[in-house]
């Protein structure tokens, strides 16, 4: 089930259209839906290379296509711009360059196991560039939630990324929910 990934094909209006209309969907029924929302901190800048590489591997890509894409981001340089001015050329260990039409692929790529965990455990996950989303409903979601959301954000840092606080955040359907979750230090 490829859902919860909508990097591919889809603009980020569909996204969260199609996630706003699950959501109301469940808020007619009076059921309770319980959700978080974790930005990933410069996320394209942060990639682990090397973790990367060994997914693709794993997962078959060839080495005629892997080879070429490892060696392009290995050689790649970049250059920082401030005003109108070009900086010294530098290469960064980790990071995909933006803009890049593989860049999106990768990074859906790289939170894929992360989507299928939490779809195993009953939580709905959703993708977007370097946000993630999950969601939980019906009668144990707010127990489900507290946990589901404490594993992303665990995951999240495992895999290298920084989560921005100031960025993510929870919502929930039930007014006594939210509070807790207000309260709530992740």
């Amino acid at each position: 089930n490829t859902d919860d990934i909508f990097t591919l094909g889809a603009d980020a209006d569909e996204a969260w259209w199609t996630t706003a209309v699950a959501i109301e969907e469940m808020l007619l029924r009076g059921e309770l839906v319980i959700g978080g929302a974790a930005d990933l901190k410069k996320a394209f800048d942060q990639i682990q290379r090397p973790l990367l590489y060994q997914l693709l591997k794993l997962a078959g890509l060839p080495s005629k296509v892997l080879g070429p894409y490892q060696w392009y981001l290995e050689a790649l340089l970049v250059h920082n711009v401030v005003a109108e001015g070009i900086g010294i050329p530098y290469h960064r260990p980790t990071s995909l360059p933006q803009g890049d039409p593989l860049s999106m692929p990768m990074m859906a790529f790289l939170l894929r196991p992360w989507a299928v965990m939490m779809r195993s455990k009953g939580a709905i996950p959703r993708i977007l560039a370097d946000d993630v989303m999950i969601r939980t409903e019906g009668p144990n979601a707010e127990a489900d939630f507290d946990t589901r959301f404490g594993e992303t954000l665990d995951y999240m840092v495992e895999m290298g990324a920084e989560v921005s606080t100031t960025k993510s955040f929870t919502f929930a359907s039930h007014l006594n929910v939210r509070r807790r979750l207000k309260e709530k230090v992740w």
